[in-house]
């Protein structure tokens, strides 16, 4: 699980530094060789594109805190494919997950893996939910139980 934290946290690293690079090209064309109106439309259309790293950074690629987006790390990353903690979305890892499809430490929602989840469709540790495999896990029906069930529900609908 963090070994997957940070392999987002180098992808967000790599995204910050592509970006970083193509605005540096870019305001070197608006600024000193390339003016004009197509140098304006080509600067306002590659603005949403660049990567920012701090306090509310918008798109993808960005690092830091109230980032949403895609690809983003930090802390309250709002998105997909998002690492860190307090992430709202899905496929996200980190800590305080809310969404679908996110792994990690105190998850919110559905499919979730890791430790101590809430939800539906859960695997890991102490989970409390419905359909939860894994160990110390609070539920209604186990989730092999749930698969026999669809599965039965399958055969007997043909």
């Amino acid at each position: 699980m963090l070994s997957a934290a940070a392999a987002w946290d180098g992808l967000a690293f790599e995204l910050a530094s592509a970006a970083a690079a193509f605005g540096s090209v870019t305001s070197g064309l608006a600024n000193e060789s390339w003016q004009g109106p197509a140098a304006a439309a080509m600067a306002g259309a590659a603005v949403p594109y660049a990567g920012d790293s701090g306090f509310l950074a918008f798109g993808l690629g960005n690092s830091g805190l109230l980032t949403p987006g895609a690809g983003n790390s930090g802390l309250l990353t709002p998105g997909a494919g998002n690492s860190g903690g307090l992430l709202a979305g899905f496929g996200n890892s980190g800590a305080l997950n809310l969404g679908a499809g996110v792994s990690g430490l105190l998850d919110f929602g559905a499919t979730n893996s890791g430790l101590l989840n809430f939800g539906t469709l859960l695997s890991g540790v102490k989970n409390l939910g419905i359909y939860t495999s894994g160990t110390e896990d609070i539920g209604y029906v186990p989730r092999a139980l749930y698969v026999a069930n669809l599965i039965f529900g399958a055969l007997t609908s043909l």
